[in-house]
């Protein structure tokens, strides 16, 4: 009995409103957490907010809290799914309200009844696929951008650098397959902000990826490596010609 009940608060901590399109996003968000315009504390504030949120839903009604998917940045909570009835939309976001932290609640639920498992394997198909071409895109900072996909319809939360980046992110989730509809709330950077990310991308440290690039380059063109001091096969070191 004991080992079901650990087994039951793990669940209800870590459980996302049952949502597995939203693993990913997850997961991308925390491989840098620092770098984001939010910052490490905004991320630490971010995620003790969503864990009340669950906890407080799964008290009132875990009905209502296996329904709802969860997403919050910069104190903004967002709210979708498909909910069984209106009032529970409504408790939703009563309950949001009450949550220390909680800057504002953006409610995109909607009433009607549970997706099935086809549902939920093409929006993570697509939030995944999405996920993919911002990350890859070196226009965009995919590491302020969240991405939560229901019914085909996708949500954006998070922050853009100007309305450039803003609209190629839109257009690449406008045209990626299956994708019925792209709902913003993103916000522009300050100016403050602008030059905290000027000042990350000059001082980081090149990527894996880049790195590997830069060393096939140099060993593709071989007159690059002349004057380098090399150990010879008797122990003596000399010079490349």
């Amino acid at each position: 009995m004991k080992a079901f009940g650990w087994i039951l608060f793990v669940s209800v901590l870590f459980l996302d409103g049952c949502s597995p399109h939203t693993i990913f996003s997850s997961s991308v968000a925390t491989l840098d957490t620092t770098s984001q315009e939010r910052g490490l504390g905004g991320y630490v504030t971010d995620t003790e907010i969503q864990a009340r949120l669950n906890i407080v839903l799964f008290e009132h009604n875990h009905v209502l809290h296996h329904r709802i998917n969860i997403n919050v940045y910069e104190g903004r909570v967002l709210f979708t799914g498909r909910i069984l009835t209106k009032k529970m939309q409504e408790d939703a976001v009563r309950l949001a309200w009450q949550v220390p932290g909680v800057r504002a609640v953006i409610d995109e639920t909607t009433v009607g009844e549970p997706r099935s498992l086809g549902d939920y394997a093409k929006d993570k198909w697509i939030s995944t696929k999405l996920n993919t071409l911002l990350f890859m895109d070196s226009d965009i900072s995919s590491r302020n951008c969240e991405v939560v996909v229901v019914d085909g319809v996708v949500y954006l939360v998070g922050v853009c650098n100007g309305k450039k980046e803003l609209d190629k992110i839109i257009e690449i989730c406008r045209t990626t397959k299956n994708v019925k509809k792209v709902v913003s709330y993103m916000r522009l950077m300050t100016v403050l902000e602008r030059r905290r990310r000027k000042v990350f991308n000059t001082k980081k440290q090149p990527s894996p990826l880049e790195r590997n690039r830069v060393e096939k380059e140099k060993k593709s063109k071989p007159g690059l490596n002349k004057g380098r001091w090399i150990q010879s096969a008797k122990g003596k070191n000399s010079k490349e010609n």
